[in-house]
């Protein structure tokens, strides 16, 4: 089991607009096969939850400042 850590503006979410911003299917796909195999996936961020973007909490990522 490992930890995997992911920036989020310009790694996980791309896009400029906040309704168009957007998440790949592949790294959504690669993301699940990550958890799938037990591994957690956690948020680099300086950012509260609340102020990520709703995709990426509703994702069900952790966490991580």
């Amino acid at each position: 089991m490992k930890a995997v850590f992911f920036d989020v503006d310009g790694t996980l979410i791309e896009g400029t607009h906040p309704d168009y911003r957007y998440m790949r299917e592949n790294l959504q796909k690669a993301i699940r096969k990550l958890q799938e195999q037990g591994h957690y996936v956690f948020i680099a961020s300086g950012r509260l939850l609340a102020l990520l973007d709703e995709k990426i909490r509703n994702f069900g990522l952790y966490s991580y400042r």
